[in-house]
């Protein structure tokens, strides 16, 4: 199994950072393409369009989100 870790500074605050990427409404305006979620440790999520789905593995709200996601090509 593959694994990799990035990060990248963002001028936001962590609170609109993690808003952002766990409410599917929020999700889709910042990307441009529909998604849905369920922000909980288990739940599903899309984005892309569908393009990427996967599953929250941790959240630690505001400091730390852990997924599991592939895409439709692997």
């Amino acid at each position: 199994m593959e694994s990799f870790t990035t990060s990248r500074i963002i001028p936001a605050t962590p609170e609109h950072i993690y808003e952002c990427w766990l409410d599917a409404d929020n999700h889709s305006e910042m990307t441009g393409a529909e998604a849905s979620s369920d922000s909980k440790v288990g739940g599903g999520f899309t984005a892309w369009g569908g393009y990427i789905e996967g599953t929250n593995v941790e959240l630690e709200p505001y400091k730390r989100i852990v997924q599991r996601w592939r895409t439709v090509e692997f």
